[in-house]
């Protein structure tokens, strides 16, 4: 049994010979693992990992069991960013902690939960494109309706990841690429909204309207979802109740729907 102590999960990349595990992988094995355990209460797990940059990092990380999160290289780059004045770079450290705080709160909120307590290693989430198998040893009772890769995929991932960092920088590249994950980027991911597009869009307006149909098919999360038709009044209440209208019970018009429902 483990002594009722601090346990720290080191996760850095920094041996040429060997890739590190991804942090929320490892996490939550080891969280889950002391669960069949019956000893997670006794334990208290601190991640320490260059992965988490964002808001929804930390959320998953803590909706796994982590304690704790140190994001040492998210920290370490904000502080480069602010320059080489040491009051500049706590000043920008503290602003990035904030916004992290903040980011967490607000998606706590969303869920439902009040308290940082009661979100952590709660697992609200639902996984997407992992296997049953990496769910069911890794991620145990994540619901999980979409299946996708095992563990061989994530590896391979983690291996390219590793390889890509330790190579050679040429003096052509002095800074990583910005990937276009977010907005577009030349050479970089493909989005729904780029230069081609709203280019093809215009000419398909002013001349030719089915220019705009060959451009080629939008990945599936740039997709917008279909339109359904809405359910009869009659058969929402059968599913729904007066405490799912939330901050839209302030309209006028679901404030009317919600009465009718009580």
């Amino acid at each position: 049994m483990p002594s009722p102590t601090g346990c720290e999960m080191c996760i850095r990349d920094r041996d040429p010979d060997y890739a590190a595990i991804p942090s929320l992988l490892a996490l939550a094995a080891v969280h889950n693992h002391l669960v069949r355990e019956k000893s997670r209460t006794q334990v208290a797990l601190v991640i320490e990992s260059g992965e988490p940059r964002e808001v929804m990092h930390f959320a998953l990380l803590i909706g796994y069991g982590a304690s704790a999160v140190n994001p040492y290289l998210a920290l370490e780059t904000v502080a480069t960013e602010a320059g080489a004045n040491k009051e500049a770079q706590a000043k920008a450290v503290n602003y990035f902690i904030k916004a992290i705080n903040k980011g967490l709160l607000k998606t706590f909120s969303k869920m439902g939960i009040s308290t940082l307590q009661s979100y952590r290693g709660a697992q609200v989430f639902e996984a997407i494109g992992l296997n049953k198998s990496v769910i069911e040893r890794y991620f145990t009772g994540t619901a999980s309706r979409i299946e996708g890769i095992g563990l061989d995929v994530i590896a391979e991932e983690a291996l390219r990841k590793h390889s890509h960092a330790f190579r050679p920088v040429t003096e052509s590249e002095p800074e990583l690429p910005l990937g276009g994950n977010y907005a577009f980027r030349a050479n970089g991911e493909y989005h729904l909204y780029n230069p081609q597009t709203i280019s093809k869009l215009q000419h398909s307006v002013q001349q030719n309207r089915d220019v705009y149909k060959r451009q080629p098919l939008t990945p599936a999360r740039d997709r917008s979802p279909p339109v359904r038709r809405p359910s009869p009044t009659e058969e929402i209440p059968a599913r729904r109740d007066s405490t799912a209208c939330a901050c839209g019970a302030r309209f006028p018009p679901c404030l009317l729907y919600t009465s009718r429902c009580v």
